[in-house]
């Protein structure tokens, strides 16, 4: 793919994510989100200045769409900002398979996700992102080592 349908796919995210920022405006205002937001910009801040790489974990019961929606949007923005040396991770309690319905949805939003291997849990990886070409998105419990 050029870089003509790479930075139209950029732009597309851009646009979806603008987007989505503004459906969720709402939550700024519930008070207990801040002390965990702010704990969570202070761990980024302090690996950051300390040239340490930084792990973020989504989780959710099945790891079959929010978490895995997280995970990916979070791979799709720090691209898009330069953001080194934070690796991000999806988990469930349970795991039960990416549902088909949030592979959808990011196709629909311009995201180039492909499957790499069908089945009850498949993998799937981003295929336009150079870095994370081997980065695969699959249904995993928490104690999963990858």
């Amino acid at each position: 793919m050029g870089k003509n349908s790479l930075r139209q796919i950029m732009n597309d995210i851009d646009l979806y994510i603008q987007n989505l920022i503004e459906e969720v405006r709402f939550l700024d205002s519930d008070p207990g989100r801040q002390p965990i937001l702010q704990s969570i910009s202070d761990y980024l801040a302090k690996k950051a200045n300390s040239g340490d790489e930084a792990n973020l974990m989504f989780v959710c019961t099945h790891n079959s769409r929010r978490s895995q929606l997280a995970q990916i949007w979070a791979v799709l923005l720090s691209e898009k900002l330069n953001v080194k040396k934070v690796n991000f991770y999806s988990a469930g309690t349970e795991a039960t398979g990416f549902h088909p319905n949030a592979v959808g949805t990011l196709q629909r939003s311009g995201v180039n996700i492909i499957t790499e291997e069908a089945g009850a849990n498949p993998r799937y990886y981003l295929n336009d992102l150079e870095g994370f070409q081997n980065q695969r998105f699959w249904s995993k419990q928490i104690g999963d080592p990858s």
